[in-house]
């Protein structure tokens, strides 16, 4: 078991090492895209969500990129984060005093084995050695996995239930959502409109699926829709899968699973989830240009929503609570929004 343990403490170092390294490095990552994000911040809200993501999906591997890096002969300033490790001295076997090679004078003779023979004693298992600063990395290790397996099952448990939701949910019958939907695609340029299933379950409609697109539409929200805001509301979901959003948050949220350590992770992923319904919400716009009234379609929804309802941190909605469309509303109806301009290719 000493083995073990000593193995689990030059484990721990080394991901301690890691970390350290992502942690510093992705600061600065992070700093870096925010300035960016300062600086665009007058611009198109997919070009600043393309910024966040590519920062979030780099930074669990910037280290790699650093030893890559020096391998191929870039000068590289060294920076130690942490002292030269150094072998735990605890010792969790104890060998007992040996036993004296002439008998007491009381007449005794030496302990003997089951078979009737003498031979040495085996070590004895001694808990009381074992002292947790004599293997502080391997403490930290076991504390990040079980950070990482808490984080990981949230992740699980998150995609069980909008499985839960797409298995409950039928094939959309409604004639107007379909023409929605097909007028969506093609407004968007998409060879084939997403699959639009009636969720009675949900209280909006949202934007599931890691690879094949699909839209989990509560057929009673559109009853009181018009074909202007069905229209508006069909192209925000599709914007959302066009720009594959369900599966960036999924890798955003393995990022933060894997760095939940770090703050700024957990503000990128906010950010992104932000910038996502704003660039859909900048899809609406650009096909329909009237922001009036789709912030009022946003406030309605919004209105319709109970207080406290289950997020799916994984899927793209038009209106997912009632605390973060008010953003959105914003910046719809922002002075702003007529000077809003997308880059260039090359910039």
């Amino acid at each position: 078991m000493t083995t073990t343990f000593t193995l689990l403490d030059a484990w721990g170092y080394s991901l301690a090492h890691y970390l350290l390294a992502v942690l510093w490095q992705s600061t600065i990552l992070f700093a870096a895209a925010g300035i960016l994000l300062w600086a665009l911040r007058r611009r198109h809200a997919a070009v600043r969500h393309a910024i966040c993501v590519t920062a979030a999906l780099l930074a669990p591997f910037l280290p790699l990129l650093s030893t890559l890096a020096a391998r191929a002969g870039t000068p590289q300033a060294p920076v130690a984060v942490l002292p030269a490790y150094q072998q735990p001295a605890g010792n969790l076997f104890s060998l007992p005093a040996p036993a004296p090679l002439l008998a007491p004078r009381t007449g005794q003779t030496r302990p003997t084995d089951p078979t009737g023979q003498t031979g040495p004693t085996p070590p004895v298992l001694d808990f009381s050695s074992l002292r947790p600063r004599d293997y502080p990395w391997a403490i930290l290790l076991l504390a990040y996995l079980a950070g990482l397996l808490l984080f990981l099952g949230l992740f699980a448990a998150g995609h069980v239930r909008i499985h839960a939701w797409t298995r409950r949910s039928t094939p959309m019958n409604s004639p107007g959502i379909l023409h929605a939907f097909h007028d969506a695609a093609k407004t968007l340029r998409l060879t084939r409109p997403p699959h639009v299933r009636n969720a009675p379950a949900l209280h909006a409609p949202i934007s599931v699926g890691l690879i094949r697109r699909i839209v989990l539409f509560p057929e009673s929200v559109a009853a009181h829709m018009t074909d202007a805001e069905l229209r508006a509301v069909a192209i925000h979901e599709t914007a959302h899968l066009k720009r594959r959003d369900p599966l960036i948050l999924s890798l955003i949220a393995l990022v933060r699973a894997l760095l939940f350590f770090h703050p700024l992770v957990w503000l990128a992923a906010r950010q992104i989830t932000t910038l996502a319904e704003q660039a859909a919400d900048d899809a609406v716009l650009d096909a329909t240009g009237q922001p009036l009234e789709y912030a009022k379609l946003l406030t309605r929804l919004a209105e319709g929503l109970p207080r406290r309802t289950p997020s799916p941190e994984f899927a793209a909605g038009i209106v997912l609570s009632q605390n973060v469309f008010l953003r959105r509303v914003e910046a719809i109806l922002s002075h702003q929004r007529a000077q809003l301009r997308r880059l260039t290719r090359w910039a």
